[in-house]
Formats: structure tokens, sequence, C-alpha cells
């Protein structure tokens, strides 16, 4: 319904009702129903990158009218704030609708990645986390809660229908979805917003979503590499016991209640507050199929180096780079950083990365909100370093079999710590690769 002079509708409400659709229409894309030519990896995945190639062309448009608006002029502020006193993506009759937009953009896609399967979750004492339970006589689990899709859960993997003679696809899986935004967040390029002649300036239309927001991209994909959820896992809230004033979640001390997505941008203020009752689920704890545990991360560590490279930002690579000792693959380590390694029982083999330890500790339990800078366009930082963690937590691992190697031999295949040998080899092959693979 539009009035005189109705410019209609905005980029925050076509953007908005784009991102409701994908939500709302779920059951109809997503499962079989009389289709006889559905198929996941076509009907379902070309819907959902249509959607987002639509949010990509939104995006491209606001990140550059925000670089040439707010080009810095002489006296050091941009030319939209010369003019009309206040940077372009924060005036009303400039640039807001279209930044409330974007944010919500990389919001829905960042959320994609946590999205939980649904399932039954409960609190694992043994490895302190929520994960889907898995009844297999090795894990002690308390804490129990349903997660379903009317929270916004989804299955991770396509279903498929055994009653013919030949099985069928029955449903998608949100695999499809995380694969779509990781290309569509990582794409080093322009799609949209670009000029016919692009060979005089390269870099002009260079421009992935870790150009605007560094720390928050490169942070979920050391999450998807690492396969910790702090850096992009949706939250359990809890109802927390009289005398539990550090708001522990072990068991008898909490009671979960709800789960939530995870909130991106907002005020100092409003994000301590989401965070300060937020646990992170993990989506898929043991080793069912290794989409999430091998897949996922390998495409996590090629996007990450090769795409945001690209855009001639090397920290990722910088920061996920691991090496084995006496390799030749080492690399002179800055002043001031430091080094951790993890010697591998089985293989020998001892893997070396550096951190800087003014900025991380490997060693310590990383928190959701510790991840998630307050800018609404935010500088370069690492807060987390995914290499390092990585190590660490391979230490760990280690140590809890307090030298029984019977034992880790026993439990070596499908446990956490080869799950773990197996990422660490996917970034050295990565890595070794692109340095020296050409």
């Amino acid at each position: 319904t539009c009035q005189t002079r109705d410019e209609g509708a905005d980029m925050f409400e076509i953007v908005t009702n784009s991102i409701d659709d994908y939500e709302a229409y779920w059951p109809f894309r997503a499962y079989k129903r009389d289709n006889d030519l559905f198929y996941p990896g076509r009907t379902y995945y070309g819907r959902v990158m249509g959607d987002m190639l639509q949010w990509r062309k939104h995006w491209e448009h606001w990140a550059y009218d925000y670089a040439r608006y707010n080009t810095v002029e002489a006296n050091g502020v941009g030319w939209w704030e010369n003019r009309y006193g206040q940077p372009w993506h924060l005036d009303i009759n400039g640039g807001l609708s279209e930044t409330i937009a974007a944010q919500a953009i990389f919001t829905q896609f960042a959320n994609i990645f946590g999205r939980p399967s649904t399932g039954y979750y409960g609190w694992n004492s043994q490895k302190n986390r929520y994960e889907p339970v898995v009844n297999n006589g090795k894990n002690s689990y308390c804490n129990f809660h349903d997660v379903y899709e009317d929270t916004g859960a989804r299955p991770m993997y396509p279903s498929y229908d055994f009653s013919g003679y030949i099985y069928t696809p029955a449903r998608a899986g949100t695999f499809y979805d995380r694969l779509g935004a990781l290309q569509i967040m990582t794409y080093p390029y322009l799609i949209f917003a670009t000029g016919v002649d692009r060979s005089y300036d390269m870099k002009r239309f260079r421009m992935s979503f870790a150009d605007v927001w560094p720390q928050r991209m490169q942070n979920i994909l050391s999450g998807l590499v690492t396969g910790d959820p702090a850096p992009f896992g949706w939250c359990i809230e809890h109802v927390f016991s009289d005398n539990n004033t550090d708001k522990e979640v072990d068991c008898g001390k909490a009671d979960p209640t709800v789960v939530k997505e995870r909130m991106w941008f907002g005020t100092a203020e409003e994000l301590d507050n989401w965070y300060d009752n937020c646990e992170p689920l993990t989506i898929e704890p043991e080793y069912t199929f290794p989409t999430t545990q091998y897949r996922l991360p390998a495409l996590a560590t090629i996007y990450g180096m090769v795409n945001l490279a690209r855009t001639y930002d090397q920290s990722f690579t910088d920061r996920i780079r691991l090496w084995l000792d006496g390799e030749g693959t080492d690399i002179t380590v800055p002043d001031g950083f430091e080094t951790i390694s993890y010697s591998d029982p089985f293989s020998g083999k001892t893997y070396v990365a550096a951190y800087d330890p003014d900025e991380y500790d490997p060693y310590a339990k990383a928190r959701p909100r510790d991840t998630l800078p307050s800018q609404t366009i935010e500088a370069h930082g690492h807060k987390y370093w995914p290499a390092a963690w990585m190590l660490a937590r391979a230490n760990e691992l280690l140590a809890d079999y307090g030298g029984n190697m019977t034992q880790l031999s026993d439990e070596y295949t499908y446990s956490d710590l080869q799950q773990m040998v197996g990422r660490m080899e996917i970034i050295r092959g990565v890595y070794r690769s692109i340095e020296f693979g050409w």
C-alpha cells in the first residue's frame, strides 16, 4: 500500500521480509512432500542460495555506499559527516535503515552456523558442554532439554525414504545452508555493486564480510575449524540455584529453560545482558558423519585462507597456521609472541603454533561474549587464536588419560582427541598446499 510520494519499501523492509520467508518456508522447501523430483542438493540448495544471493546484493550496496559516503577528507572526518553532522551509516536521512538491514543480514548468516540440530540435549559432565545425548555408555548427562524446530532448530543432514525399491530423499538438511553461508560470506569480489570497467583498480571491487566485521567473521571461521561452539553456537539459558552465585551450569546447579539465537550487534550493555545467561550448544559431539567433524572445518580453513587473503588480509591465515617441529615449514615467531606445542603419542609428530599472550590464553575457556566486539563497525582484533586453542585442547585431552596408553589406544577411534588431530592435519595440509604447492 503506497501513499503519494512514498518511495516504496526500503532495504530494511525488503531484507526483513526475505529473512522471514526463509525461516517460515522451511517446511515447504525442505521436505519432499509430493515432488518426485525433489533433491536436496538441487531443489532445496537452489532456493537457499537464491535467498542468500539477495542478502549479499543488499549487503554489497550498503558496504559500497558506506565506503563512498564515509570517505575521510583532509580534516580527518568523513564526507557525509562534514556536511550533515554525523556519519552516513548512522544518519536516519542517510544510511541508517540500510545499516540495520546489513546487521540483520550478518546476524542471519552467522546464526546459520550455530543453529542446533533437533534433538535431546544434555550437559556432558565429563566434557563440560551441552550436546545431543548419545547413549553409548561412555558419557554422563544431566540438565536434559529438548530442542525442537519451533525454537529454530533444524536437522543437519538429509533424510531418505527406504520404503521403495530404491531410496529417495525425503527431507533436506541445514548442511546446505551452512555451505551456502560459507561461500557467500567469504566471497572476495563484489558481485552486484560493480562498474563495467574493473581492470583499472583491482582493489576497488574486492570486499567480503570480513572486511567490515573482521573479528566477528574470523571468530566464526575459527570456531568451525576447532569445533569450539563459543564463537558461534546458539545459547541455552538457565535458572540457577540460589547458592550458585558463579552461575555454573553443572549438574544440580542449574536448570535449562530455553534455547536462543546469538546476538551479534547491540550496545555493550545489551550484549552483556544477552550473554550473561548463555551456555553455547555443541551441535554434533560424536562422530556420525564426516561433514561437521572434518568437511566443514576443511571448507572453513580453505575459504578463510584463500578468500580472505584475496582482499589483502592475511590475519586469519596467520592465526590458524601450525607446523610440525623439525619439518622445515616453521616461521619466525614475532617478538613478544609465544609458541605452544602438542606431541602426538601415536604418530610421533609435534605440532607447533604461535600466539600473542597479550591477547589470548589458549588454555582459558572462551566465553561467547569474549569473542564478540561491541563496535558496530569494528577494527581488527585477535581475541581467538584457533591453532593455539587446538594444541592446548589436544594437550588437555591427552592428559586426561594419565599416561595409560592402552586405554588411549582402545578409545582413540572416534574420540575427541582423534578428531582434534584430524583437524590439525587438515590445517597443515591446506597450509602446505597454499604456501608450497603452487
